[in-house]
């Protein structure tokens, strides 16, 4: 249970700044998920599915949009 807890509280630390940068360049979760779709070949319903690989790579997507 601890480790699940801290998996979950990990996730939620890193999808923060996400979903605030794609709130500031005017992306839906909808494209967001979307996006995590067509550029990292991944079908999610939540953040919480992906690893941090992915997460960083979908941050480093976003922080490149303007």
């Amino acid at each position: 249970q601890q480790l699940r807890d801290a998996t979950n509280h990990s996730s939620t630390q890193h999808n923060t700044p996400l979903w605030a940068r794609a709130s500031e360049v005017g992306m839906s979760k909808g494209e967001v998920y979307a996006l995590v779709e067509s550029k990292l070949g991944k079908q999610v319903t939540s953040l919480k599915q992906l690893g941090e690989q992915a997460l960083k790579a979908l941050y480093d997507l976003l922080m490149s949009r303007h």
